[in-house]
């Protein structure tokens, strides 16, 4: 299988809280697994149902900010694993240098 992705894709961990569209509240942990200038692969920490097709929200803790990063984006494919979900974003913006930088 060809991949025609643009941008590669670089691992990392970092815990974030995502936030589905339209919706109050706190927020549910999720881990970023993977991340490039456009997308990123999250590992959802909830049995709450995402749709794909939804658009989230995340926010991101940066240990030298007082503001964490926040990226939005369209989930492209979700799977379940045994305790959690796995799934990838497309984001609605490239990252910039800084933000990207903060998030490898």
């Amino acid at each position: 299988m060809e991949n025609t992705r643009r941008f590669k894709r670089y691992p990392t961990h970092r815990e974030a809280r995502f936030f589905l569209k339209n919706s109050s509240g706190e927020g549910k942990d999720c881990t970023i697994i993977t991340v490039s200038r456009k997308g990123m692969g999250i590992l959802f920490h909830t049995d709450e149902k995402i749709i794909v097709g939804t658009t989230i929200r995340f926010t991101v803790p940066v240990a030298t900010s007082f503001e964490a990063i926040s990226i939005r984006g369209v989930l492209k494919w979700l799977d379940k694993t045994e305790a959690d979900c796995i799934g990838g974003v497309e984001l609605t913006q490239e990252l910039s240098d800084v933000k990207f930088s903060k998030l490898c």
